[in-house]
């Protein structure tokens, strides 16, 4: 791992946070809410899932973001 990288990364990310604190708070929020929400499914609730409750389920994630782009 280059941590010289990482280090340079880190602080723009962090100068970034400072620039704009309430979109960041507000990122943090969206991502601590869809943890929560992914977490809240069973096993028995995943496999009772519509064709609806799977594009819910899947179109929030990142990944799926390149798809529509970038709008949830």
């Amino acid at each position: 791992m280059n941590r010289d990288l990482l280090r340079k990364h880190i602080q723009v990310f962090l100068a970034k946070s400072r620039q704009d604190p309430t979109r960041f708070e507000n990122d943090f929020k969206g991502r601590q809410d869809l943890a929560q929400q992914y977490q809240s499914y069973t096993k028995d609730r995943i496999r009772a899932m519509t064709e609806e409750d799977v594009y819910a389920y899947l179109s929030p994630l990142w990944a799926m973001l390149i798809w529509n782009g970038g709008r949830l």
